[in-house]
């Protein structure tokens, strides 16, 4: 069984908000519908904090962001960001799950996002009290 949680994807885009001016402007001045502003995007901002996590967690993370790509409806994907009052630096694009799945491509390049079978996956997404301190 594999455990995920929308809650842990937010351990990757709340880092997009946090720093200094400086940081925030170079990410809102970022145009997220060009591959290469989602590539600088990945490369500068969200990949380094991905392979800063501990293994697990960034288990986690992927997991979540694959189930999230494959079996959420394209409003609760809009509405990710919402949930825990997420304040992005840009605004997320018309087609957000172009949006997810372009960042996954440039995360893991050739890995498939799509699940085969929903089955093996238990979303807790509304069953913790606390999801980020989750404990198998």
């Amino acid at each position: 069984m594999i455990i995920v949680n929308s809650h842990w994807l937010h351990q990757i885009f709340a880092t997009l908000g946090e720093g200094n001016e400086e940081r925030a402007q170079d990410i809102a001045n970022l145009n997220m519908i060009n591959p290469s502003s989602i590539r600088k995007l990945v490369e500068n901002h969200i990949r380094p904090y991905f392979e800063f996590m501990p293994r697990k967690s960034a288990q986690r993370v992927k997991e979540s962001w694959r189930y999230a790509l494959s079996a959420l409806p394209n409003s609760a994907l809009q509405a990710l960001h919402l949930e825990d009052e997420l304040e992005l630096p840009f605004e997320l694009p018309h087609d957000v799950r172009k949006f997810f799945q372009d960042i996954w491509e440039e995360m893991f390049p050739g890995e498939p996002w799509q699940i085969e079978d929903l089955s093996v996956y238990q979303d807790y997404n509304t069953k913790l009290s606390d999801p980020f301190n989750f404990q198998e």
